[in-house]
C-alpha cells in the first residue's frame, strides 16, 4: 500500500514537473526516464497489490459502515486499482509509439509489442494526462476517508492502513 502510494504519488510530483521542460533542458531526459522507470513499476506493484487484494481472505470488517459508505469505498478501491494499471499502460503506449524499445532503469529494454498509431498515442496521451489529475483527487479523498473514519467515527480503519 504505501510503497505503491510514494511511487504514484512521486510520479504525479515528476509528471508535473517535466511539463514545464522544454526538449532542450538539461534534466528532460534524465526525468523522462526515471518516470518511465517507475511508472513500470507501478504497472507491477499495481497488478501485485490487484492479485494481493483477489486473494488475500482478510476483510475490513464493514458492517459498522452505512451503505453509501460501503459503495463509496468499493468505487474508490477499484478506480484507485484501474488507475494503477491504465496510467503505466497508456505510459507504455506514449514512450513505445515511435516502435522503439525504452530502458527501465537503464538496464531492462521494454520492447514496443506493436504499432501505435498517431490517433491511438494522441488518446494514450489524454488518458495519461487527464487519469493522473484524477488520480490525485483519488488520493485526496481516499487520505480524507481515512482520516474521517479515525477522528470522526473513532474506528482502526487507519490503524489497518499503517
Amino acid at each position: 500500500h504505501w510503497l505503491n502510494a510514494i511511487n504514484i504519488i512521486s510520479l504525479i510530483v515528476l509528471g508535473w514537473y517535466m511539463v514545464g521542460l522544454s526538449y532542450y533542458d538539461h534534466w528532460y531526459n534524465t526525468s523522462l526516464s526515471l518516470h518511465r522507470s517507475f511508472g513500470m513499476l507501478a504497472l507491477v506493484l499495481g497488478i501485485i497489490s490487484i492479485v494481493w487484494k483477489l486473494s488475500t481472505t482478510y476483510r475490513v470488517n464493514h458492517t459498522a459502515l452505512k451503505s453509501w459508505e460501503r459503495i463509496t469505498s468499493r468505487a474508490m478501491h477499484v478506480s484507485l486499482f484501474l488507475a494503477m494499471l491504465m496510467i503505466p499502460v497508456s505510459g507504455y503506449l506514449i514512450s513505445s509509439s515511435a516502435d522503439a524499445s525504452f530502458a527501465v532503469f537503464g538496464k531492462l529494454n521494454i520492447p514496443a509489442l506493436f504499432s501505435v498509431n498517431v490517433d491511438m498515442r494522441e488518446l494514450a496521451i489524454l488518458v495519461h494526462y487527464y487519469l493522473a489529475y484524477f488520480t490525485v483527487f483519488l488520493i485526496l479523498a481516499h487520505a480524507a476517508a481515512a482520516f474521517k473514519h479515525h477522528f470522526l467515527d473513532k474506528d482502526d480503519t487507519l490503524k489497518h492502513m499503517l
